[in-house]
């Protein structure tokens, strides 16, 4: 009867032994710390100079100042996580980069081209998650006036409140003034 209330996890095509296996270990051990270390390195692996998108996005200095020091390690942790998907997304789109240069006249590896596409796009969805989730940690170590910094509509640069947290927090401070006239004004 158990079996009728289980869901069967839906599954592809099988792929090569070998990579199934490389691809279990990684992902179950990881990697050896001193590869990681190595693989993240900026000068071994530098993002493409027109692609500002793929940068770790980092913490205002005025909300960072703000924040208690463990809020400030789970933010790093957090920013830690985000490196590894920039860096698999530099080397991927440096890859997909390359296929296309050497493909513009077969499109032989239009579908691959196609699936590295897909890999970005979940890489790239994952980064906004990650910062958004990075918002929400940081969201209760501010004042509650001023945790409209951290919608999901507001939006986030190379910095995760923006490129002018200050002018931000001003606008809100002065919205909040505005409601406080008309709310007591009543």
């Amino acid at each position: 009867m158990s079996k009728k209330f289980k869901q069967k996890e839906l599954t592809g095509e099988n792929i090569d032994e070998t990579l199934v296996e490389n691809i279990t270990d990684l992902f179950r051990n990881g990697m050896d710390e001193s590869q990681y270390n190595e693989m993240i390195k900026d000068e071994l692996n530098p993002r493409p100079g027109n692609c500002d998108g793929l940068v770790i996005v980092k913490t205002n200095q005025l909300i960072w100042d703000l924040i208690s020091p463990f809020a400030q390690t789970c933010d790093k942790k957090m920013q830690n996580i985000e490196r590894s998907v920039v860096k698999a997304s530099v080397l991927l789109s440096k890859t997909v980069n390359n296929i296309a240069k050497t493909d513009n006249e077969t499109n032989e590896f239009s579908e691959v081209i196609d699936e590295c596409n897909d890999v970005l796009a979940l890489l790239g969805h994952t980064n906004r998650q990650i910062n958004l989730a990075r918002r929400d940690f940081i969201k209760y170590e501010l004042n509650n006036e001023y945790t409209h910094l951290c919608a999901q509509s507001q939006p986030y640069t190379t910095f995760l409140f923006g490129d002018d947290v200050s002018k931000v927090a001003k606008d809100i401070e002065d919205c909040s003034k505005i409601a406080n006239r008309i709310h007591f004004g009543r």
